[in-house]
Protein backbone atom coordinates (compact mmCIF):
# COMPACT_ATOMS: atom_id res chain seq x y z
CA UNK A 1 0.00 0.00 0.00
CA UNK A 2 2.74 2.12 1.07
CA UNK A 3 4.78 1.35 -2.14
CA UNK A 4 1.60 2.11 -4.35
CA UNK A 5 1.54 5.12 -2.90
CA UNK A 6 4.75 6.18 -3.38
CA UNK A 7 4.53 5.52 -7.36
CA UNK A 8 1.57 7.16 -7.60
CA UNK A 9 3.48 10.56 -6.05
CA UNK A 10 6.41 9.82 -8.53
CA UNK A 11 4.02 9.05 -11.48
CA UNK A 12 2.08 12.08 -10.42
CA UNK A 13 5.33 14.01 -10.31
CA UNK A 14 6.05 12.92 -13.89
CA UNK A 15 3.00 14.09 -15.35
CA UNK A 16 3.20 17.33 -13.61
CA UNK A 17 7.08 17.81 -15.03
CA UNK A 18 5.63 16.83 -18.68
CA UNK A 19 2.80 19.27 -18.15
CA UNK A 20 4.76 22.31 -17.10
CA UNK A 21 7.51 21.42 -20.12
CA UNK A 22 4.61 21.11 -21.98
CA UNK A 23 3.61 24.09 -21.24
CA UNK A 24 6.53 26.75 -21.47
CA UNK A 25 6.99 25.09 -24.63
CA UNK A 26 3.60 26.02 -25.89
CA UNK A 27 4.13 29.66 -24.58
CA UNK A 28 7.76 29.68 -26.17
CA UNK A 29 6.13 28.94 -29.25
CA UNK A 30 3.43 31.45 -29.09
CA UNK A 31 6.18 33.63 -28.01
CA UNK A 32 7.90 33.20 -31.03
CA UNK A 33 5.11 33.81 -33.28
CA UNK A 34 4.19 36.79 -31.23
CA UNK A 35 8.08 38.20 -31.57
CA UNK A 36 7.44 37.52 -35.73
CA UNK A 37 4.91 39.58 -35.86
CA UNK A 38 6.15 42.50 -34.44
CA UNK A 39 9.19 42.08 -36.73
CA UNK A 40 6.98 42.21 -39.52
CA UNK A 41 5.36 44.99 -38.23
CA UNK A 42 8.25 47.11 -37.09
CA UNK A 43 9.86 46.19 -40.59
CA UNK A 44 6.19 47.63 -42.55
CA UNK A 45 6.77 50.72 -40.21
CA UNK A 46 9.97 51.18 -41.04
CA UNK A 47 9.67 51.11 -45.06
CA UNK A 48 6.40 53.52 -44.10
CA UNK A 49 8.79 55.85 -42.25
CA UNK A 50 11.03 55.51 -45.67
CA UNK A 51 8.54 56.06 -47.75
CA UNK A 52 6.93 59.17 -45.89
CA UNK A 53 11.05 60.55 -45.28
CA UNK A 54 11.58 60.48 -49.02
CA UNK A 55 8.42 62.08 -49.31
CA UNK A 56 8.70 64.69 -46.72
CA UNK A 57 12.65 65.55 -48.19
CA UNK A 58 10.78 66.32 -51.53
CA UNK A 59 8.34 68.71 -50.32
CA UNK A 60 10.94 70.19 -47.84
CA UNK A 61 13.00 70.95 -51.18
CA UNK A 62 9.96 71.96 -52.66
CA UNK A 63 9.17 74.19 -49.69
CA UNK A 64 13.07 75.17 -50.08
CA UNK A 65 11.93 76.33 -53.72
CA UNK A 66 9.30 77.73 -53.63
CA UNK A 67 10.92 79.97 -50.56
CA UNK A 68 13.57 81.07 -53.02
CA UNK A 69 10.87 81.83 -55.66
CA UNK A 70 9.15 83.70 -52.96
CA UNK A 71 12.45 85.81 -52.12
CA UNK A 72 12.59 86.68 -55.58
CA UNK A 73 9.42 87.67 -56.09
CA UNK A 74 9.59 89.78 -52.83
CA UNK A 75 12.41 91.58 -54.40
CA UNK A 76 10.77 92.33 -57.67
CA UNK A 77 8.12 93.64 -55.61
CA UNK A 78 10.69 95.96 -53.46
CA UNK A 79 12.06 97.19 -56.83
CA UNK A 80 8.62 97.68 -58.23
CA UNK A 81 7.64 99.83 -55.02
CA UNK A 82 10.68 101.84 -55.73
CA UNK A 83 10.10 102.24 -59.26
CA UNK A 84 6.24 103.49 -58.10
CA UNK A 85 7.65 105.44 -55.64
CA UNK A 86 10.03 107.40 -58.29
CA UNK A 87 7.11 107.66 -60.64
CA UNK A 88 4.51 109.15 -58.21
CA UNK A 89 7.54 111.57 -57.21
CA UNK A 90 7.78 112.13 -61.37
CA UNK A 91 3.84 112.36 -61.87
CA UNK A 92 3.82 115.34 -58.97
CA UNK A 93 6.66 117.41 -60.35
CA UNK A 94 5.33 116.56 -63.64
CA UNK A 95 1.64 118.07 -62.40
CA UNK A 96 3.52 120.85 -60.96
CA UNK A 97 5.07 121.52 -64.21
CA UNK A 98 1.73 121.38 -66.10
CA UNK A 99 0.30 124.23 -63.67
CA UNK A 100 3.40 126.30 -64.28
CA UNK A 101 3.02 126.04 -67.72
CA UNK A 102 -0.77 126.69 -67.47
CA UNK A 103 0.12 130.08 -65.53
CA UNK A 104 2.94 130.70 -68.01
CA UNK A 105 0.72 129.98 -70.62
CA UNK A 106 -1.83 132.36 -69.41
CA UNK A 107 1.02 134.75 -68.62
CA UNK A 108 2.31 134.82 -71.85
CA UNK A 109 -1.50 135.05 -73.62
CA UNK A 110 -1.52 138.46 -71.70
CA UNK A 111 1.94 139.37 -72.25
CA UNK A 112 0.90 138.77 -75.90
CA UNK A 113 -2.34 141.12 -75.54
CA UNK A 114 -0.34 143.74 -74.32
CA UNK A 115 2.24 143.44 -76.93
CA UNK A 116 -0.31 143.79 -79.71
CA UNK A 117 -1.33 147.14 -77.71
CA UNK A 118 2.16 148.14 -77.38
CA UNK A 119 2.82 147.62 -81.56
CA UNK A 120 -0.40 149.48 -82.25
CA UNK A 121 1.28 152.47 -79.99
CA UNK A 122 4.73 152.14 -81.58
CA UNK A 123 3.09 152.19 -85.36
CA UNK A 124 1.54 155.83 -84.02
CA UNK A 125 5.08 156.41 -81.78
CA UNK A 126 6.96 155.74 -85.45
CA UNK A 127 4.36 158.51 -87.12
CA UNK A 128 4.90 160.59 -84.51
CA UNK A 129 9.06 160.16 -84.73
CA UNK A 130 8.62 161.39 -88.93
CA UNK A 131 6.59 164.24 -88.10
CA UNK A 132 9.22 165.03 -85.43
CA UNK A 133 12.06 164.32 -87.99
CA UNK A 134 10.68 167.14 -90.25
CA UNK A 135 10.57 169.63 -87.46
CA UNK A 136 13.80 168.34 -86.04
CA UNK A 137 15.57 168.86 -89.66
CA UNK A 138 13.98 172.69 -89.24
CA UNK A 139 15.02 173.33 -85.26
CA UNK A 140 18.79 171.94 -86.81
CA UNK A 141 18.55 174.66 -89.21
CA UNK A 142 17.99 176.97 -86.58
CA UNK A 143 20.19 175.88 -84.34
CA UNK A 144 22.97 176.28 -86.80
CA UNK A 145 21.82 179.95 -86.54
CA UNK A 146 21.81 180.25 -82.93
CA UNK A 147 25.26 178.60 -82.77
CA UNK A 148 26.71 181.57 -84.89
CA UNK A 149 25.06 183.93 -83.10
CA UNK A 150 25.85 182.19 -79.87
CA UNK A 151 29.53 181.93 -80.49
CA UNK A 152 29.44 186.07 -81.58
CA UNK A 153 28.04 186.58 -78.06
CA UNK A 154 30.76 184.81 -76.16
CA UNK A 155 33.08 186.51 -77.84
CA UNK A 156 31.59 189.92 -76.60
CA UNK A 157 31.24 188.17 -73.34
CA UNK A 158 34.67 186.92 -73.00
CA UNK A 159 35.72 190.64 -73.79
CA UNK A 160 33.68 192.02 -71.29
CA UNK A 161 34.95 189.53 -68.29
CA UNK A 162 38.00 190.21 -69.04
CA UNK A 163 37.18 193.37 -68.65
CA UNK A 164 35.94 192.77 -65.66
CA UNK A 165 38.63 190.92 -63.96
CA UNK A 166 41.09 193.99 -64.78
CA UNK A 167 38.23 195.83 -62.89
CA UNK A 168 38.06 193.51 -59.57
CA UNK A 169 41.57 193.62 -59.60
CA UNK A 170 41.74 197.34 -59.29
CA UNK A 171 38.89 196.90 -56.53
CA UNK A 172 40.47 194.24 -54.43
CA UNK A 173 43.97 196.19 -54.33
CA UNK A 174 41.95 199.10 -53.28
CA UNK A 175 40.24 197.20 -50.39
CA UNK A 176 43.23 195.70 -49.38
CA UNK A 177 44.53 199.33 -49.13
CA UNK A 178 41.59 200.08 -46.86
CA UNK A 179 41.89 197.21 -44.40
CA UNK A 180 45.08 197.90 -43.65
CA UNK A 181 44.71 201.40 -43.08
CA UNK A 182 41.75 200.24 -41.32
CA UNK A 183 42.60 197.20 -39.03
CA UNK A 184 39.53 197.33 -36.47
CA UNK A 185 37.05 197.36 -39.87
CA UNK A 186 35.65 193.62 -39.95
CA UNK A 187 34.90 192.71 -43.29
CA UNK A 188 31.24 191.21 -43.50
CA UNK A 189 31.83 189.42 -46.81
CA UNK A 190 34.48 187.83 -45.31
CA UNK A 191 32.28 186.45 -42.12
CA UNK A 192 29.73 185.21 -44.12
CA UNK A 193 32.31 183.13 -45.83
CA UNK A 194 33.37 181.95 -42.51
CA UNK A 195 30.24 180.73 -41.46
CA UNK A 196 29.41 179.63 -44.59
CA UNK A 197 32.57 177.41 -44.49
CA UNK A 198 31.72 176.38 -41.10
CA UNK A 199 28.14 175.43 -42.03
CA UNK A 200 29.96 173.43 -44.84
CA UNK A 201 31.59 171.63 -41.86
CA UNK A 202 28.57 170.44 -40.65
CA UNK A 203 27.43 166.77 -41.15
CA UNK A 204 24.46 165.15 -40.05
CA UNK A 205 23.02 161.78 -40.11
CA UNK A 206 19.41 160.44 -41.09
CA UNK A 207 17.75 157.06 -40.46
CA UNK A 208 14.24 155.95 -41.69
CA UNK A 209 12.50 153.89 -39.66
CA UNK A 210 9.11 152.24 -39.73
CA UNK A 211 8.55 151.54 -36.17
CA UNK A 212 8.50 148.78 -34.08
CA UNK A 213 6.62 145.75 -36.25
CA UNK A 214 5.99 142.80 -34.32
CA UNK A 215 4.37 140.35 -37.30
CA UNK A 216 6.28 136.76 -36.80
CA UNK A 217 6.67 136.70 -40.73
CA UNK A 218 7.97 140.13 -41.12
CA UNK A 219 11.60 141.19 -42.74
CA UNK A 220 10.70 144.24 -41.17
CA UNK A 221 10.58 143.12 -37.45
CA UNK A 222 12.61 145.24 -34.46
CA UNK A 223 15.52 143.35 -33.25
CA UNK A 224 17.01 146.31 -31.63
CA UNK A 225 18.45 147.57 -34.99
CA UNK A 226 18.11 151.03 -34.69
CA UNK A 227 18.96 151.54 -31.04
CA UNK A 228 22.66 150.06 -31.73
CA UNK A 229 22.89 151.63 -35.03
CA UNK A 230 22.66 155.36 -32.97
CA UNK A 231 25.06 153.94 -30.43
CA UNK A 232 27.35 153.30 -32.87
CA UNK A 233 27.68 156.51 -34.60
CA UNK A 234 27.31 158.02 -31.29
CA UNK A 235 30.45 155.76 -30.47
CA UNK A 236 32.56 155.97 -33.60
CA UNK A 237 31.29 159.74 -35.21
CA UNK A 238 31.44 161.66 -32.24
CA UNK A 239 31.79 165.05 -35.34
CA UNK A 240 28.29 164.27 -36.47
CA UNK A 241 26.46 167.64 -35.48
CA UNK A 242 22.81 165.96 -35.92
CA UNK A 243 21.07 162.53 -36.06
CA UNK A 244 17.46 162.82 -37.62
CA UNK A 245 15.38 159.51 -36.93
CA UNK A 246 12.39 160.24 -39.60
CA UNK A 247 9.19 158.40 -38.45
CA UNK A 248 5.46 158.43 -39.77
CA UNK A 249 3.38 160.88 -38.01
CA UNK A 250 1.60 157.78 -36.90
CA UNK A 251 4.46 155.59 -35.68
CA UNK A 252 5.35 155.32 -31.72
CA UNK A 253 8.40 157.78 -30.46
CA UNK A 254 11.39 154.96 -29.88
CA UNK A 255 10.41 153.78 -26.14
CA UNK A 256 14.49 153.84 -25.34
CA UNK A 257 15.12 157.97 -26.02
CA UNK A 258 14.62 160.62 -23.65
CA UNK A 259 12.68 163.03 -24.72
CA UNK A 260 14.10 165.55 -22.58
CA UNK A 261 17.54 164.40 -23.06
CA UNK A 262 17.61 163.26 -26.69
CA UNK A 263 20.31 165.95 -27.06
CA UNK A 264 21.70 165.75 -31.48
CA UNK A 265 19.23 162.65 -31.67
CA UNK A 266 16.43 164.45 -33.47
CA UNK A 267 12.80 162.44 -33.98
CA UNK A 268 11.40 163.81 -36.95
CA UNK A 269 7.92 163.32 -38.63
CA UNK A 270 8.62 163.00 -42.02
CA UNK A 271 5.23 163.24 -43.34
CA UNK A 272 6.20 167.31 -42.94
CA UNK A 273 8.66 166.38 -45.62
CA UNK A 274 5.74 164.51 -48.49
CA UNK A 275 4.70 166.98 -50.69
CA UNK A 276 1.17 165.89 -50.15
CA UNK A 277 -0.58 164.68 -47.05
CA UNK A 278 -2.67 162.03 -48.78
CA UNK A 279 0.68 160.46 -49.81
CA UNK A 280 1.59 160.08 -45.43
CA UNK A 281 1.68 157.87 -43.32
CA UNK A 282 3.93 156.47 -46.56
CA UNK A 283 5.31 152.70 -46.23
CA UNK A 284 7.79 153.26 -49.45
CA UNK A 285 11.33 154.10 -47.80
CA UNK A 286 12.28 155.71 -51.45
CA UNK A 287 9.26 158.50 -51.09
CA UNK A 288 11.15 159.57 -48.37
CA UNK A 289 14.37 159.79 -49.46
CA UNK A 290 12.58 161.55 -52.40
CA UNK A 291 12.21 164.73 -50.00
CA UNK A 292 15.24 165.11 -47.75
CA UNK A 293 16.48 167.87 -48.52
CA UNK A 294 12.99 169.62 -47.19
CA UNK A 295 14.16 168.06 -43.75
CA UNK A 296 14.16 171.68 -41.22
CA UNK A 297 17.59 172.45 -40.30
CA UNK A 298 19.21 169.53 -42.02
CA UNK A 299 22.87 169.93 -42.98
CA UNK A 300 24.21 170.27 -46.53
CA UNK A 301 25.96 167.52 -46.21
CA UNK A 302 24.64 164.45 -44.44
CA UNK A 303 24.83 160.49 -44.43
CA UNK A 304 21.73 158.43 -45.26
CA UNK A 305 21.88 155.66 -42.86
CA UNK A 306 19.39 151.92 -43.05
CA UNK A 307 18.62 151.57 -39.34
CA UNK A 308 20.26 147.69 -39.68
CA UNK A 309 23.76 149.07 -41.05
CA UNK A 310 26.38 149.72 -38.57
CA UNK A 311 29.56 151.47 -37.89
CA UNK A 312 32.26 149.33 -36.26
CA UNK A 313 35.82 151.80 -36.38
CA UNK A 314 36.26 155.15 -35.57
CA UNK A 315 36.10 156.60 -39.13
CA UNK A 316 36.59 160.68 -40.49
CA UNK A 317 34.52 162.97 -42.34
CA UNK A 318 37.03 161.77 -45.25
CA UNK A 319 36.16 158.55 -44.97
CA UNK A 320 32.80 159.61 -46.65
CA UNK A 321 33.37 162.97 -48.32
CA UNK A 322 36.42 163.97 -50.71
CA UNK A 323 36.92 167.28 -51.74
CA UNK A 324 33.71 168.27 -50.75
CA UNK A 325 31.60 165.22 -53.11
CA UNK A 326 30.27 162.15 -51.55
CA UNK A 327 32.89 159.18 -51.48
CA UNK A 328 30.98 156.21 -53.15
CA UNK A 329 32.95 152.56 -52.00
CA UNK A 330 30.86 150.68 -54.31
CA UNK A 331 31.27 148.19 -56.69
CA UNK A 332 29.56 148.73 -59.92
CA UNK A 333 27.96 146.21 -62.10
CA UNK A 334 26.37 147.68 -65.42
CA UNK A 335 23.33 145.78 -65.76
CA UNK A 336 20.48 146.10 -68.08
CA UNK A 337 17.68 147.55 -66.46
CA UNK A 338 13.95 145.87 -67.00
CA UNK A 339 11.17 147.79 -69.03
CA UNK A 340 9.87 150.31 -66.89
CA UNK A 341 6.07 150.27 -66.68
CA UNK A 342 4.20 152.69 -68.78
CA UNK A 343 4.07 155.24 -65.83
CA UNK A 344 7.34 156.09 -65.87
CA UNK A 345 7.95 156.51 -69.62
CA UNK A 346 6.62 159.54 -69.41
CA UNK A 347 8.12 160.99 -66.52
CA UNK A 348 11.75 162.78 -67.09
CA UNK A 349 14.75 160.99 -65.02
CA UNK A 350 18.28 160.39 -65.72
CA UNK A 351 19.02 157.09 -67.29
CA UNK A 352 20.02 154.41 -64.55
CA UNK A 353 23.00 152.71 -65.57
CA UNK A 354 24.08 150.96 -63.07
CA UNK A 355 23.55 148.78 -59.97
CA UNK A 356 25.05 149.56 -57.00
CA UNK A 357 25.19 148.28 -53.39
CA UNK A 358 22.31 149.97 -51.59
CA UNK A 359 23.39 148.72 -47.53
CA UNK A 360 25.90 150.84 -46.92
CA UNK A 361 25.95 154.57 -45.09
CA UNK A 362 25.20 157.00 -48.62
CA UNK A 363 27.33 160.52 -48.15
CA UNK A 364 24.53 163.20 -50.04
CA UNK A 365 24.71 166.72 -50.51
CA UNK A 366 21.67 168.54 -49.77
CA UNK A 367 22.20 171.37 -52.87
CA UNK A 368 23.16 168.85 -55.74
CA UNK A 369 19.61 166.95 -54.12
CA UNK A 370 17.79 170.25 -54.65
CA UNK A 371 19.53 170.65 -58.48
CA UNK A 372 18.39 167.17 -58.95
CA UNK A 373 14.49 168.05 -58.53
CA UNK A 374 14.88 171.15 -60.33
CA UNK A 375 15.78 169.63 -63.61
CA UNK A 376 13.30 166.41 -63.07
CA UNK A 377 10.82 167.94 -60.96
CA UNK A 378 7.40 165.30 -61.82
CA UNK A 379 9.77 162.53 -60.51
CA UNK A 380 9.78 163.13 -56.83
CA UNK A 381 5.88 163.47 -57.06
CA UNK A 382 5.29 159.97 -58.58
CA UNK A 383 7.50 158.53 -56.42
CA UNK A 384 5.71 160.01 -53.23
CA UNK A 385 2.37 158.88 -54.66
CA UNK A 386 3.00 155.00 -54.23
CA UNK A 387 2.39 155.37 -50.16
CA UNK A 388 1.27 151.82 -49.56
CA UNK A 389 4.73 150.43 -50.54
CA UNK A 390 7.78 150.30 -53.25
CA UNK A 391 6.15 150.20 -56.77
CA UNK A 392 9.04 149.33 -59.03
CA UNK A 393 12.46 148.89 -56.73
CA UNK A 394 14.88 149.89 -60.03
CA UNK A 395 12.32 152.61 -61.34
CA UNK A 396 12.31 154.16 -57.50
CA UNK A 397 15.47 153.23 -55.71
CA UNK A 398 16.56 157.13 -55.12
CA UNK A 399 19.24 156.87 -53.23
CA UNK A 400 20.83 155.09 -56.16
CA UNK A 401 19.10 157.36 -58.60
CA UNK A 402 20.77 160.19 -56.71
CA UNK A 403 24.32 158.53 -57.41
CA UNK A 404 23.33 158.40 -60.65
CA UNK A 405 22.60 161.93 -61.26
CA UNK A 406 25.81 163.00 -59.27
CA UNK A 407 27.67 160.62 -61.42
CA UNK A 408 26.32 162.20 -64.35
CA UNK A 409 27.97 165.71 -63.50
CA UNK A 410 31.10 164.02 -61.82
CA UNK A 411 29.77 165.70 -58.51
CA UNK A 412 30.60 162.16 -56.38
CA UNK A 413 34.25 159.83 -55.79
CA UNK A 414 33.10 156.57 -56.52
CA UNK A 415 35.81 153.98 -55.54
CA UNK A 416 36.47 150.86 -55.36
CA UNK A 417 35.99 149.32 -51.42
CA UNK A 418 38.46 146.81 -49.86
CA UNK A 419 37.15 143.77 -47.82
CA UNK A 420 37.75 145.68 -44.46
CA UNK A 421 35.34 148.76 -45.80
CA UNK A 422 31.94 146.35 -45.34
CA UNK A 423 31.20 143.02 -44.32
CA UNK A 424 27.48 141.27 -44.71
CA UNK A 425 26.33 139.03 -42.23
CA UNK A 426 24.66 136.43 -44.40
CA UNK A 427 20.90 136.57 -44.70
CA UNK A 428 20.16 132.91 -43.95
CA UNK A 429 20.81 131.26 -40.63
CA UNK A 430 20.95 128.08 -38.30
CA UNK A 431 18.35 127.41 -35.40
CA UNK A 432 20.58 127.79 -32.62
CA UNK A 433 22.73 131.40 -34.01
CA UNK A 434 24.89 131.59 -31.02
CA UNK A 435 27.90 130.04 -32.62
CA UNK A 436 27.65 131.78 -35.85
CA UNK A 437 27.31 134.84 -34.12
CA UNK A 438 30.45 134.74 -32.07
CA UNK A 439 32.67 133.68 -35.41
CA UNK A 440 30.65 136.93 -37.04
CA UNK A 441 32.11 138.64 -33.88
CA UNK A 442 35.52 137.26 -34.32
CA UNK A 443 35.14 138.23 -37.44
CA UNK A 444 34.56 142.05 -36.93
CA UNK A 445 37.14 142.21 -34.37
CA UNK A 446 39.66 140.35 -35.88
CA UNK A 447 39.86 141.63 -39.70
CA UNK A 448 38.87 145.78 -38.60
CA UNK A 449 35.88 145.69 -40.13
CA UNK A 450 34.76 149.57 -40.26
CA UNK A 451 30.82 149.12 -41.20
CA UNK A 452 28.36 146.07 -41.72
CA UNK A 453 24.76 145.23 -42.48
CA UNK A 454 22.42 142.62 -40.50
CA UNK A 455 19.24 141.93 -42.33
CA UNK A 456 16.12 139.76 -40.67
CA UNK A 457 15.70 136.81 -41.96
CA UNK A 458 15.67 134.42 -38.47
CA UNK A 459 12.86 132.29 -37.67
CA UNK A 460 8.81 132.46 -37.98
CA UNK A 461 8.70 130.15 -34.96
CA UNK A 462 7.12 131.65 -31.62
CA UNK A 463 9.48 129.84 -29.40
CA UNK A 464 12.88 129.62 -31.61
CA UNK A 465 12.57 133.34 -32.69
CA UNK A 466 13.04 134.72 -28.73
CA UNK A 467 15.68 132.75 -28.11
CA UNK A 468 17.54 133.99 -31.25
CA UNK A 469 16.44 137.89 -30.34
CA UNK A 470 18.24 137.07 -27.26
CA UNK A 471 21.60 136.38 -28.94
CA UNK A 472 21.52 139.38 -31.10
CA UNK A 473 21.07 141.47 -27.74
CA UNK A 474 24.05 140.02 -26.70
CA UNK A 475 25.93 140.05 -29.61
CA UNK A 476 25.19 143.61 -30.10
CA UNK A 477 26.05 144.67 -26.79
CA UNK A 478 29.45 142.97 -26.63
CA UNK A 479 29.88 145.63 -29.40
CA UNK A 480 27.98 148.70 -28.25
CA UNK A 481 28.02 148.54 -24.61
CA UNK A 482 28.34 152.00 -23.78
CA UNK A 483 24.98 153.72 -22.97
CA UNK A 484 24.21 157.25 -24.35
CA UNK A 485 23.26 160.09 -22.33
CA UNK A 486 19.77 160.53 -24.48
CA UNK A 487 18.98 156.98 -23.67
CA UNK A 488 16.78 155.69 -20.84
CA UNK A 489 18.53 153.40 -18.55
CA UNK A 490 17.62 149.43 -18.50
CA UNK A 491 14.17 150.22 -20.49
CA UNK A 492 11.22 147.42 -20.39
CA UNK A 493 12.21 146.20 -24.05
CA UNK A 494 9.64 143.25 -23.07
CA UNK A 495 6.95 145.53 -23.01
CA UNK A 496 7.68 147.08 -26.47
CA UNK A 497 8.70 143.43 -28.59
Amino acid sequence: MRISYQKGVVVLTVVLIFVVIFTQKERFIAGNRSNINDNVIIEKQRKQFEKEKKQFEKEREEISHQKKEFENQKKAFEEQKLNFEEQKKENKELAKEIEQFENDKETFAKEKEGFSKEKEGLSKEKEGLSKEKEGFSKEKENFAKEKERFLKEKEDFEKEKDEFEKKKQKFEEKKKQFLEENDAFEDPEEEEEEEEEEENEKIDVVFTWAGIIKTMNNRNRYNYELQFSLRAVHKYLPWVNKIYVLINSDTDYPYWINKEKSGKVVVYDRCKIIEKPEHCPTLNTFAVFSALEKIEGLSNKFILIDDDVFINQPLTPDFFFKDDFPRVLQRYNKMKIYKDNREFKNIKRPEYKFAMYSHLPKPMRKDLIVKFHEEYPEYAKLVQSHHTGRYKKLSEEFSMIYYQYFYDNKWMKPESRNKSDFYQIPHTHPADITREFDKIYKDLISRNIKTFNCNDDYSTNEELYPKQRKVLWDFYMKLYPEVPDYEIPNPDHAKYS
